[in-house]
């Protein structure tokens, strides 16, 4: 069995140490973006929507778990229903790499717990 070399366990350890680096700064760079179209949705749904309510959650409010596969949850309260379809679709075309789900919300969604919770413990923008 051969034996890595402390020089060759040392070039690992920089190469690896860089690579953790340019993950974690493409995460930073992707939380960013994330936010940027979630502001852009919410300004999009008051002016154009009559939104009165645009709450973001999940895990763009975690900047430790939002990677590469993560989108933006945000609910909104105020969009008429026969708008609704149009407004899911304006914010969803508004960025190629984020996706973005819209919960409208409503008295007889609310009633799932769990989902409400998150979404009072969300951010509003």
């Amino acid at each position: 069995m051969d034996i890595i070399s402390s020089s060759d366990m040392e070039i690992y350890r920089q190469s690896a140490r860089k690579r953790l680096l340019a993950v974690q700064e493409s995460r930073r760079i992707r939380h960013e973006h994330a936010w940027d179209v979630a502001r852009r949705a919410a300004s999009l749904l008051r002016e154009h929507f009559a939104a009165s309510r645009v709450v973001v959650f999940g895990s763009l409010l975690r900047p430790e778990v939002f990677d590469e596969r993560s989108d933006v949850d945000m609910a909104v309260w105020g969009v008429a229903d026969e708008k609704y379809l149009r407004a899911v679709a304006a914010v969803t075309a508004l960025d190629k790499e984020i996706s973005l789900d819209l919960i409208k919300m409503e008295p007889g969604l609310q009633s799932n717990v769990a989902i409400s919770s998150q979404i009072e413990a969300g951010v509003e923008i």
